[in-house]
C-alpha cells in the first residue's frame, strides 16, 4: 500500500510541476505523449493495480472481509489524497508563471 501511495504522491507533483515549467512548456517533450510517459511510465512501473488486487484477495480468502474492504478503500481513497497532496505541494514550493 505504501508504494501505491507514493506512487500517488509522486505522480501528482510530477505532473504538476511538469504543467507548472516553463522550460518543458517551451520543449519538445511539452506534448501529452511524453507528459504520459514520465508520470505513467515511471509512477505506473513503481506502483501496481495488481499488487492491491492480490492483497485484497489474500484478505478476503482468509476470511478478513472487513480488512480487505478497509485496505481496498484506504488504498483508493488515500492514493487520491496522496494525488492531490502531491498536486498542492508543487503549487505551495514552485512560484506562479
Amino acid at each position: 500500500m505504501l508504494s501505491n501511495l507514493l506512487g500517488c504522491l509522486v505522480m501528482g507533483a510530477l505532473l504538476q510541476w511538469l504543467a507548472e515549467a516553463d522550460w518543458f512548456r517551451d520543449t519538445a517533450l511539452a506534448n501529452e505523449h511524453y507528459r504520459l510517459l514520465f508520470a505513467v511510465g515511471f509512477c505506473g512501473s513503481f506502483t501496481t493495480l495488481s499488487a492491491l488486487v492480490y492483497e485484497t484477495s489474500v484478505l478476503f480468502h482468509a476470511s478478513l472481509g472487513l480488512q480487505a474492504a478497509g485496505y481496498l478503500a484506504t488504498s483508493v481513497v488515500g492514493g487520491f489524497a496522496s494525488f492531490w497532496l502531491g498536486v498542492a505541494a508543487v503549487r505551495l514550493l514552485m512560484p506562479p508563471g
